[in-house]
């Protein structure tokens, strides 16, 4: 890794640690969620199997949170603040300018993955390490295949507003979806449930895909995300859409 590199993933972690509010929503939220709900009768406190369940919903939230506006809105706004075409004229250096925000948004997402799981496992539940690390292993891979397929945000003809309202809708229905579904009584279509990325993450990380299902969902989920990446590096905009209008 070059120094130029190291420095540039220095300043984005920094940029995003200046951001209180998507610290709240990527971190502090899921943690409330998840001591709100557990049980109060002799103290908040989850069996081992529930927190695992529980947790992989609060944590294929952060990687989508963190993949939509930590990484992809992030690229759109560099390019519609006209960062990209003054300053990235060359391939090597956008290619520098997106690894460099990538790595940046990982360490971001598992500084959160896991100061998540040390509270919450310390705090509400009794699990063994093994379980946590697997659970964190997990992560780190949802963390990835999203933020890979979030790349496809820069490629579309949209404003920072524009790309910034589609990703807050998208991100409500898959989460409004997704916890829909635990609610529901009679068990949702699997298909129709697992074209849901936040349903399919949750579900990965809590091992709750049937096992007859767990190759097709899986390999359906990353090749999916590798189209949305390939697509987004090979159309990606540089210069800024208002301009265009």
């Amino acid at each position: 890794m070059s120094l130029a590199l190291v420095k540039c993933v220095r300043i984005f972690v920094v940029e995003q640690l200046r951001e209180p509010i998507g610290i709240f929503w990527s971190f502090a939220a899921p943690i409330a969620w998840l001591i709100l709900t557990a049980p109060v009768d002799s103290g908040p406190y989850l069996s081992a199997e529930l927190y695992v369940d529980r947790a992989a919903w609060c944590l294929a939230y952060i990687a989508l949170f963190v993949a939509a506006t930590g990484f992809g809105l992030y690229l759109v706004g560099r390019r519609e603040s006209g960062f990209v075409r003054s300053f990235l004229n060359s391939p090597a250096r956008r290619g520098r300018f997106l690894m460099a925000q990538y790595l940046a948004s990982m360490i971001m997402a598992l500084g959160y993955g896991l100061a998540f799981l040390a509270i919450t496992s310390y705090t509400l539940t009794d699990i063994g390490m093994a379980p946590l690390l697997l659970l964190l292993a997990k992560y780190t891979l949802t963390v990835a295949c999203f933020m890979f397929a979030a790349i496809f945000i820069a490629a579309l003809p949209l404003t920072f507003r524009s790309a910034s309202s589609i990703m807050s809708v998208f991100m409500t229905i898959a989460v409004v979806a997704g916890v829909a579904s635990q609610a529901a009584r009679a068990a949702p279509n699997p298909v129709l449930l697992y074209m849901n990325p936040f349903c399919a993450a949750a579900h990965f990380m809590s091992d709750a895909i049937a096992e007859a299902m767990v190759v097709p969902v899986l390999a359906a989920q990353v090749l999916l995300s590798a189209v949305l990446g390939a697509y987004g590096l090979w159309r990606l905009r540089i210069n800024p859409e208002w301009s265009s209008r």
